[in-house]
């Protein structure tokens, strides 16, 4: 059975250039052996990082709206897993693989979608306890490789005449979580969004979370990384000291 033939998206890869190419090549698989690494011996040198930004504009187009150019993306796939040496004529369960890549990228990246904003309500409210929602889990892909970090995130603020909904921070949570993204960023997206819904008096935003591509590759260890943004009156005695002895998410 051929199974790539009956994939459009695999068929046209077959028929173009990268396909030729491939059935030019030797049968075995090529792995990355022979690839320099950025920065090595035979390599590039390593572009300078870029300075870090709270808010990244999002690309003219949205870049993944509306739900992303999701043809482009399983052709993009297609070309991976050919580039990769396998071949869904031999391994069948990679002839529907670059359509569930998409509907994947579609559901974790929709945070990208150009217009979209989370529903979060707000209450006129007159009290001045601190308000707190701790433990919150987030899943987000890491911007630099693209695989998961993962953790736990608290959100505190102290009002001044509005409060958000109780599901408030789960939600801003996860619409800054669906986007290729850097946890320092997230830390700083929260509390900037929750300044703008509000405007309380002191914010905290505190997010521990383990990142695969430490643990996964490179020096394979396993670890916590602490963000915190913490501002106004949370950010001075006697709720510094309060936000400090903080337990970890």
């Amino acid at each position: 059975m051929d199974v790539a033939g009956s994939n459009p998206v695999f068929r046209s890869i077959l028929d173009g250039p990268v396909g030729v190419a491939a059935r030019r090549a030797p049968s075995a698989r090529p792995g990355f052996a022979g690839c320099p690494r950025p920065g090595g011996r035979g390599g590039a040198r390593r572009p300078a990082p870029r300075a870090l930004a709270t808010e990244v504009p999002l690309p003219a187009n949205g870049g993944l709206a509306p739900r992303g150019d999701r043809a482009a993306v399983e052709r993009a796939i297609a070309d991976l897993v050919r580039a990769l040496g396998l071949d869904p004529a031999i391994e069948p369960e990679l002839a529907e693989t670059p359509a569930r890549v998409a509907d994947l990228y579609a559901e974790i990246f929709s945070g990208l979608e150009p217009g979209t904003s989370p529903e979060v309500a707000t209450f006129p409210h007159a009290g001045e306890e601190l308000v707190l929602v701790r433990d919150l889990p987030f899943y987000s892909l890491c911007v630099h490789h693209f695989v998961p970090f993962f953790g736990r995130a608290t959100v505190a603020y102290l009002p001044a005449g509005r409060i958000i909904g109780i599901s408030g921070a789960a939600r801003l949570l996860d619409h800054y979580a669906r986007r290729p993204q850097l946890q320092e960023r997230l830390t700083g997206q929260i509390a900037d969004h929750l300044e703008r819904l509000v405007e309380p008096r002191g914010l905290a935003v505190i997010v521990e979370a383990r990142h695969l591509c430490m643990e996964m590759r490179g020096v394979r260890k396993r670890g916590a990384v602490e963000t915190r943004t913490i501002r106004g009156a949370l950010a001075a005695p006697p709720w510094s000291e309060a936000i400090a002895r903080h337990p970890r998410p």
